[in-house]
């Protein structure tokens, strides 16, 4: 119990502040590939939490008959393929790894999963 509490407050004192705004992708990225394995569960809880809420608008958004995004609808991503995809995402479009991860990942998402336009 003592050793999950331990990398719990690590992996809470390699996040940014609340007074500090959003990590950049980069960021996130840099202080994610240095965590040790046990405090990683804290930035896939952080990835989770995120990409939730922008599943959550593009629900609501559908009720409307609109969306962000149209991903396949078999298809679940887990937490480290989201963070696979802003990492790729952050390769392919360097300016990208400047911006806050939240909305990386809304723009990712959005590029790799196109909505259809019906005529």
């Amino acid at each position: 119990m003592w050793r999950y509490a331990t990398a719990v407050l690590i992996a809470f004192s390699q996040l940014p502040s609340t007074a500090r705004a959003e990590q950049t992708v980069n960021e996130f990225l840099k202080v994610y590939d240095s965590a040790k394995p046990e405090a990683k569960v804290i930035f896939h809880l952080a990835i989770r939490q995120t990409f939730n809420g922008i599943e959550w608008v593009n629900s609501y958004l559908q009720q409307n008959d609109q969306r962000l995004y149209c991903p396949p609808s078999q298809i679940v991503l887990v937490d480290t393929q989201l963070i696979d995809m802003l990492r790729r995402e952050a390769k392919i479009s360097p300016a990208i790894g400047n911006a806050p991860y939240g909305f990386a990942l809304l723009v990712t998402s959005i590029k790799l999963f196109p909505c259809k336009i019906s005529n």
